[in-house]
């Protein structure tokens, strides 16, 4: 039995969060995204646009979400998850708060793409 080394573990981890460049949706996932972020600076539209954004990056991580490998996919939805976490710890913080849409709209995306896959296949 072959032990693996730190950075073999590593290049696994990378390659499941680099698995959602590859995914063919990647451009509309991105755009209901980035929907979803602008969605908190607009203020007078700000839910439909967050509500819009949402739908469009759930659509698009779902349709492919059969065909879509799960080696590394619990790392990708844990890294989501952080990145989810320090967004929610630092929106009240007044420096950077304006940090906290760009954190909890990435993580989420994150977390969408990958437990989609893991729902879907399980």
């Amino acid at each position: 039995m072959q032990e693996k080394s730190f950075g073999e573990d590593m290049s696994a981890e990378i390659r499941s969060v680099k698995s959602i460049t590859r995914d063919p949706n990647f451009m509309l996932i991105l755009g209901g995204a980035a929907l979803w972020f602008f969605g908190y600076y607009i203020i007078l539209f700000s839910p439909i646009f967050i509500v819009a954004g949402f739908t469009l990056t759930l659509y698009a991580t779902s349709v492919t979400a059969p065909k879509r490998p799960l080696d590394g996919a619990w790392v990708g939805a844990g890294i989501g998850i952080i990145i989810y976490i320090v967004g929610e710890f630092i929106k009240d913080i007044l420096v950077i708060q304006l940090l906290y849409p760009a954190l909890t709209v990435t993580g989420s995306t994150l977390i969408l793409f990958f437990i989609t896959a893991i729902a879907v296949q399980r």
